[in-house]
């Protein structure tokens, strides 16, 4: 709701939808996406763009990388299973707004979805963008080879952070 309200607010103070980008990492892609999502249904005009690195979107766990990358990251693998139950409360882990992989995804504005090659959510962002392609959404997914859940912190520390960093913004100056 917080991200429904804040978004209202940018367009009461007459803010474009098209020089709105909204975005996040790991569980604040989720929520980027479970925002998009809500924004849809309540037929607000959507934001330009969404960025999203290493999102959790699949909260059933059922991704293939939580196990095949689990030696590079046991903590995430393990974390998110217990945090899924606790975040699902009551619903389903289904529920298109806890687990948007599962929503119809159609009509949502173009995707930019980073994910690190050896990450235990690979599966989520993988599964995301297939699925928003179908759906006939503008996606472009970037794995990054051997590279881990939300690698991005590390900034100029690290070459592919800012790699991926300059791919943002490439992405973004290139809509119209």
């Amino acid at each position: 709701d917080d991200s429904i309200s804040a978004y209202k607010w940018l367009l009461a103070k007459d803010i474009e939808p098209n020089n709105i980008i909204i975005g996040g990492e790991s569980a604040g892609g989720g929520l980027t996406m479970a925002t998009l999502l809500k924004l849809k249904d309540l037929k607000l005009p959507l934001p330009k763009v969404a960025v999203m690195m290493s999102p959790w979107v699949d909260l059933t766990t059922s991704g293939k990388s939580l196990e095949t990358n689990y030696k590079y990251e046991p903590e995430i693998a393990e974390g998110v299973k217990q945090m899924a139950i606790l975040y699902a409360g009551e619903k389903s882990t289904k529920n298109p707004l806890i687990s948007p992989v599962f929503a119809d995804l159609g009509g949502l504005p173009p995707l930019l979805i980073q994910a690190g090659g050896i990450e235990a959510l690979l599966e989520d962002s993988i599964l995301l963008a297939e699925r928003a392609k179908s759906a006939g959404v503008q996606v472009t997914l970037e794995v990054y080879e051997k590279m881990t859940h939300v690698f991005q912190v590390f900034g100029d520390l690290l070459s592919e952070s800012k790699k991926a960093f300059d791919n943002i913004k490439k992405f973004i100056e290139s809509l119209p």
